[in-house]
C-alpha cells in the first residue's frame, strides 16, 4: 500500500498557499472526495474555489492535502473566523466520487466528467484523523484509538517501511494496561485515587494530520491533569518487532498561558524529561508531586507497572509477539492475554482479554467497535460479550 503526495493546483491566481502549521488562531477546515474504486487520479488533482476564494488559504504539503488510494483531501484556513465558506471545484480525472466529507459531515455534491463540485460546512474537525474511545464495560480506564488505515500512511510515516507490527502490537500493550490497571486498583475513573488527574491511554497514527508529527510507532500511557498544563506523557518507542526500547519522556507546558503559577512547577517537572531506556523508572507525578504510576521498560522490550505498594504488573508479548498477543503477568505468573484486531478499511475492532488461571482460561471478554472508515465516527454502540 502506499500514499501518493501530488503538487496540488490551484487555478486562482488569487489563491495562497500555506506550507508551515496552522495558525493558532485559524479557521482551518479540512475536506475529502472518497473514490468509488481504489486508484488514483490520471492526473493531479486540482482545486478550484468559486467563491470566496480572496478570504481562504490552501494549506498545501504531506498531511495537510493529497491523495492517497481512496481518497483525495485538500485543508483551507482562513484567519477571519466570519469568512464566508467557499463553493469548491475538485478535478480529477478518471476519480467517481462517492461521497464528500467536510471535517466529519458527509454533504451533497454535483459530478460531471472529472469534477466534483459542493459547497464546504463549518466542521473544523480534522477529516484525516480517525479516532475512537473504547469504553471498559467494566469500569475500567478508556482507550484512545487511532485507526491507521495504511493508505494514509504520511509526514513523517511516508515512504518508510509501512509499520504494521507496531500498530498491532501498540493495542495490544494498551487494552493489557487497562487490564493491568484494573488488577492495580486505584487508578480508574469510579476508583478512589491517591493523586489527581487521570491516567490516559492513546495510540500513534499513521497519517500524521494536520502535520501532527507521531513518528516514530509508539504508546502512550500518561497522566492528564486538571488544565492539561503540567501534564506528563510518555513516549513508550517500539521496534520493528513491536518491543519497547525507549521512552521519550516530556511535560506539557502552558501553550495558552491560563495557568502562569504554574510556571515554576512545569520547569521542575522539566528536570524529569528526556530519554529513559531500559531499566530507568518513568515516574508520573500530579501538581502535588503525588505518585500516579511509576513505568520501566524491560531489557526484553515488556513494560513493568507499579506503585508504592504491590508486586508490579509486567506487559509482554506473547510467544507470537507483541504483535499477536501482549500478556499481563505478576510475580512470573500469567494472568490475561490481550489480542486486538483493528480493520480500519472495513471499519471494526475486535478485542478478545482472555483471563487465565494455570494456563488455562478461565473467562473471556470480547468487544466489538464499528465505526465509519472514511469519518470514524461510530456506526453503532459497542458490542460486549463475556463468558466464564
Amino acid at each position: 500500500m502506499r500514499l501518493i503526495q501530488p503538487t496540488i493546483v490551484v487555478v486562482l491566481a488569487s489563491f495562497t498557499f500555506a506550507a508551515s502549521a496552522a495558525d493558532r488562531n485559524a479557521t482551518v477546515v479540512t475536506f475529502k472526495v472518497i473514490k468509488q474504486t481504489a486508484g488514483m487520479a490520471r492526473e493531479t488533482p486540482e482545486l478550484k474555489l468559486l467563491s470566496a476564494s480572496d478570504r481562504w488559504n490552501v494549506h498545501a504539503g504531506p498531511s495537510w492535502s493529497g491523495e492517497n488510494l481512496r481518497e483525495i483531501f485538500f485543508t483551507l484556513e482562513t484567519s477571519d473566523a466570519t469568512a464566508e465558506l467557499p463553493q469548491v471545484a475538485v478535478t480529477a480525472p478518471g476519480i467517481v466520487p462517492v461521497r464528500v466529507i467536510v471535517g466529519k459531515q458527509d454533504v451533497s455534491f454535483y459530478h460531471r466528467d472529472d469534477t466534483t463540485t459542493f459547497s464546504l460546512v463549518r466542521d473544523t474537525r480534522n477529516a484525516m484523523l480517525l479516532n475512537q474511545v473504547l469504553t471498559d464495560p467494566e469500569g475500567g480506564l478508556p482507550i484512545h484509538i487511532y485507526h491507521n488505515w495504511l493508505i494514509r500512511q504520511d509526514g513523517p510515516f511516508r515512504g518508510k517501511p509501512v509499520p504494521e507490527m507496531e500498530i498491532r502490537a501498540v493495542l495490544n500493550y494498551l487494552v493489557a494496561a487497562r487490564e493491568a490497571l484494573k488488577l492495580m486498583g486505584g487508578t480508574g475513573p469510579k476508583d478512589h485515587k491517591s493523586f489527581t488527574g487521570e491516567i490516559t491511554l492513546m495510540s500513534f497514527e499513521v497519517a500524521c494530520a494536520r502535520g501532527h508529527n507521531d513518528s516514530p510507532p509508539h504508546a502512550h500511557i500518561m497522566l492528564w491533569v486538571p488544565g492539561y498544563a503540567g501534564g506528563e506523557v510518555p513516549h513508550f518507542y517500539m521496534d520493528a518487532a513491536g518491543k519497547f526500547v525507549r521512552n521519550g519522556f516530556g511535560i506539557l507546558g502552558d501553550e495558552g498561558g491560563r495557568f502562569p503559577e504554574r510556571a515554576s512547577l512545569i520547569a521542575e517537572k522539566r528536570k524529569r524529561s528526556g530519554e529513559y531506556g531500559p531499566g530507568k523508572p518513568c515516574q508520573l507525578r500530579d501538581l502535588d508531586d503525588r505518585l500516579a504510576l511509576e513505568l520501566t521498560i524491560t531489557p526484553d522490550g515488556g513494560l513493568l507497572l507499579s506503585r508504592a505498594e504491590g508486586e508490579p504488573f509486567l506487559l509482554i508479548g506473547g510467544p507470537g509477539g507483541p504483535g499477536d498477543a501482549v500478556l499481563v503477568k505478576q510475580a512470573g505468573k500469567s494472568l490475561l492475554r490481550a489480542c486486538v484486531t483493528d480493520d480500519a478499511e472495513r471499519g471494526e475492532t475486535s478485542v478478545t482479554v482472555e483471563h487465565l488461571s494455570d494456563a488455562s482460561v478461565a473467562r473471556t471478554l470480547r468487544q466489538t467497535l464499528r465505526y465509519d472508515p472514511f469519518t470514524g465516527l461510530n456506526r453503532a454502540e459497542p458490542a460486549v460479550k463475556s463468558r466464564p
